[in-house]
């Protein structure tokens, strides 16, 4: 495992503890939530048009979870369809990504908020960085 890995495991521990995680040098990182495949639909779905799919809010329950239900046609990779992942808000979303084997491009899912996820070990693992505005509403 090389030093990069390394430390972005130990980070991830961190950020896991609930505590939020940082390098010494500004970049921080900390849990977010949990997204779970599922082809139940679960109260509280919002509709995603434009990957067809759906999930609900990981803030209505006290665990992060998001359930995720995917149309046949979604255009996301397999990996985040069939795989659980877990998600860590992060304060640089380029530095999140250095080193890392990218599913899904940086992207913005919605106003204020640019997302990405990356493949470490074989799983899912998606980085979110907010605008100062979105972190604060």
């Amino acid at each position: 495992m090389s030093a990069r890995s390394r430390a972005m495991e130990d980070l991830a521990r961190r950020a896991l503890s609930g505590k939020g995680a940082h390098d010494g040098r500004g970049w921080r990182m900390r849990y977010h939530h949990v997204g779970i495949p599922t082809t139940s639909p679960r109260a509280g779905e919002t509709y995603l048009p434009r990957y067809k799919a759906f999930c609900t809010d990981h803030e209505s329950n006290p665990f992060g979870i998001q359930w995720m239900r995917f149309e046949p046609d979604c255009p996301l990779p397999d990996l985040v369809k069939t795989t659980p992942h877990v998600a860590f808000e992060v304060n640089d979303l380029g530095r999140a990504l250095e080193g890392h084997e990218i599913l899904i491009e940086p992207n913005s899912p919605s106003e204020g908020v640019a997302v990405a996820f990356v493949v470490v070990d074989g799983a899912p693992v998606e980085f979110l960085e907010f605008s100062d505005a979105q972190r604060h509403s």
